[in-house]
């Protein structure tokens, strides 16, 4: 199967039941029975997004907003710093059921709240991306596609990706993200073992059939900072063995129909050296 581009929402991208990166992450650390109820029947709730998940989501917004040339006022609800002339008490309950409202509004319209100084904070981060040459280019580039969806199928399991940047001419992927690491070596460290992104970047290089994948890293504190990283094709391919694995054992769960811990069922003998082995 070849990849197929797809024009929907985050939202809709989201409801769609093809594995993703992070469902084969779920299935890595917590095994075929956390991911079946996860991420299969979705038994699971996810946890309530939090507010650095929020602005994440500000800090992406208007990454792709300086792609298109757009403005974030566009895409976002400022909160309101007044009510009926009157500074903003959150002891009043009046006044927390404004901005209750508020937020509910903008949520329903898909799109993402924010304080005066959280905006303030994210056009700040984002100014430094455009300073930097590398990024700019890439942010820049006529071919750029944001928020780019596409599905395939990997070791026969139907998967899905979506791209920040994605330059169909060139195979390019790019992705955005934000750091608390003040240099090169500690991002690097973190990029690998913290977080995995090689794994992200193989994904969606097979997803999409792309060649390059690149990460513009912005620093979320002051002051702020961007960089940018390339995902060698040495650690794209040491980490598509294991997502291939993965999808592999994924697949043979379902078609086995079970998806309960390895041994489960059995009694376990305990052994002392077992995590050495």
């Amino acid at each position: 199967m070849a990849k197929d581009l797809l024009n929907c929402s985050s939202a809709e991208y989201f409801a769609r039941p093809e594995v993703n990166n992070s469902s084969m992450k779920c299935f890595r650390q917590g095994g075929p029975w956390s991911y079946y109820h996860k991420c299969e029947c979705r038994s699971i709730s996810e946890p309530k997004r939090s507010d650095a998940m929020r602005i994440g989501s500000l800090f992406h917004k208007h990454m792709e907003c300086l792609t298109l040339g757009e403005q974030l006022i566009d895409h976002c609800y400022v909160l309101p710093t007044h009510m009926d002339g009157d500074p903003i008490n959150n002891r009043k309950p009046a006044h927390r059921e404004y901005l209750s409202s508020f937020k509910e509004e903008a949520e329903n319209s898909d799109k993402v709240w924010a304080t005066e100084a959280e905006v303030h904070q994210v056009l700040q981060m984002c100014a430094t991306a455009v300073e930097n040459g590398a990024a700019n280019d890439l942010m820049s580039h006529p071919d750029a596609q944001p928020e780019a969806i596409a599905i395939n199928e990997i070791e026969g399991v139907a998967v899905k990706a979506m791209s920040d940047l994605y330059y169909p001419m060139g195979g390019v992927l790019v992705d955005f993200k934000t750091t608390r690491c003040a240099d090169s070596p500690a991002f690097m460290k973190e990029a690998i073992f913290k977080y995995g992104y090689h794994f992200q970047a193989a994904h969606y290089c097979d997803v999409f059939e792309a060649n390059q994948f690149f990460i513009i890293a912005v620093r979320n504190f002051e002051p702020y900072e961007t960089m940018v990283y390339e995902v060698p094709p040495a650690l794209i391919e040491e980490a598509r063995e294991i997502n291939h694995d993965t999808l592999r054992q994924i697949r043979d769960c379902r078609e086995l129909g079970t998806w309960h811990s390895p041994r489960w069922g059995r009694v376990i003998t305990l052994e002392k050296d077992y995590d050495k082995r």
